[in-house]
């Protein structure tokens, strides 16, 4: 339980302020389409964290990282085959256009 709560939570802080970010100034967003996303992706992180919290933690005892450079290089590899595939869909069912998804 505790995990969950961990993960759940980390990736709504976390995923909600790094994704307004990115939506707004470097996907260029409208600040609609921003809030829109963000709701809905609420409800989804809530869902998803803790199966992705799993996913990361198999990830790293797979890869067993132990030079500094290679943990935050796992962490991004965790996150690009796991939540991106999430993101993306998210993106798509509120209205962005596939050119805005790409970026």
């Amino acid at each position: 339980m505790r995990l969950t709560l961990v993960d759940t939570l980390s990736a709504i802080f976390f995923f909600t302020i790094l994704a307004a970010v990115t939506e707004l100034y470097v996907a260029g967003m409208e600040t609609a389409a921003v809030l829109k996303t963000r709701l809905v992706m609420i409800p989804m992180m809530i869902f998803m964290g803790r199966p992705y919290g799993a996913s990361r933690d198999w990830f790293f005892a797979m890869t067993k990282p132990t030079v500094p450079w290679s943990k935050p290089l796992n962490d991004g590899v965790a996150f690009l085959t796991f939540q991106l595939p999430v993101y993306g869909l998210t993106l798509w069912i509120v209205g962005a256009v596939v050119t805005e998804i790409g970026t």
